[in-house]
């Protein structure tokens, strides 16, 4: 911070009074103290500047805190959410869970994880932003980890998925993240833009991130991103030959994640509604006045 200071001096006090002016946000720093430091790094791109990356997560809790994600996103910021919960073929039991301000991300402040037996199988990173008027979702960071246990690798874990591939999996739900959010489109980072992993252990086919979205049939942009619509139901490569059952494992999930949401929008009404204050009772009338000739 005292590096942001001196050699950023307005644009860390413009992130530090965005905070300060933001109660939902200043309830996430107080339980993620380094999300007052978050510039001090390259984050999402190393295209960004200093300026650059305070406009980003500006927008970004612009548009995450003004939307039906407002809840799950304070709650992130305290443990993971638990977005759905499914079993595989093998019996296996996976989770999918939903984190804001992970320290140790910097190329998004959503992280989705896909979770069995206590590991972590895969990740997806984003950021919400606006692009041409338009809100969108983008995809900073996509790893599969490697796995200490044989019956975690990414090819036995498809195959407890029927076939569905993981990243086919998270990419799927991010894009429905987005449209409960309100976005238009998914904008994938592409080779040239995305920041190297900070993990150990990650996958190297997961790495080549251009491959596995021209596999998803993404749209190429000319910044070296691509882009994808974000849309209710159907998923990448889900019209391809033999991937019906891959549709099924990943809308299943997504039906999961929008029942998931719908809950919790209809517990956030209740819990405000009983926090209303109560309304005011109605002028008396006086006696010997008829109520149906009263004027107001």
């Amino acid at each position: 911070m005292l590096i942001g200071y001196l050699l950023h001096p307005l644009q860390t006090r413009k992130w530090l009074r965005y905070i300060e002016r933001t109660p939902a946000l200043l309830d996430m720093a107080r339980a993620s103290p380094h999300l007052r430091g978050r510039l001090r790094r390259p984050y999402l791109t190393p295209r960004l500047s200093y300026a650059d990356r305070v406009d980003l997560l500006i927008g970004h809790y612009d548009i995450l805190l003004h939307s039906p994600l407002a809840d799950w996103a304070c709650k992130a910021a305290q443990q993971p959410v638990p977005l759905g919960e499914f079993i595989g073929k093998s019996g296996a039991v996976y989770q999918l869970t939903l984190a804001a301000t992970d320290a140790a991300r910097r190329d998004g402040e959503l992280v989705l994880r896909l979770m069995s037996r206590d590991v972590c199988v895969y990740t997806a990173a984003f950021v919400f932003l606006r692009q041409d008027g338009e809100r969108c979702v983008k995809l900073g960071g996509l790893q599969g980890l490697l796995a200490t246990d044989k019956t975690m690798g990414i090819k036995q874990v498809t195959r407890d998925l029927y076939g569905c591939r993981p990243k086919e999996l998270m990419v799927a739900v991010v894009r429905e993240i987005g449209r409960l959010a309100g976005c238009g489109k998914l904008i994938l980072i592409g080779n040239a833009n995305k920041l190297p992993p900070r993990e150990k252990h990650v996958c190297r086919k997961s790495a080549d991130y251009d491959a596995t979205w021209e596999e998803m049939r993404a749209l190429r942009r000319p910044d070296g991103d691509y882009e994808l619509p974000c849309r209710a139901g159907g998923s990448p490569g889900a019209f391809e030959a033999g991937a019906s059952r891959r549709t099924v494992v990943i809308e299943s999930l997504l039906d999961l994640v929008r029942l998931r949401f719908s809950q919790d929008r209809v517990t956030a009404a209740v819990r405000t509604a009983s926090h209303a204050p109560p309304m005011p009772a109605p002028p008396a009338v006086p006696r010997g006045t008829d109520i149906d000739n009263r004027t107001s």
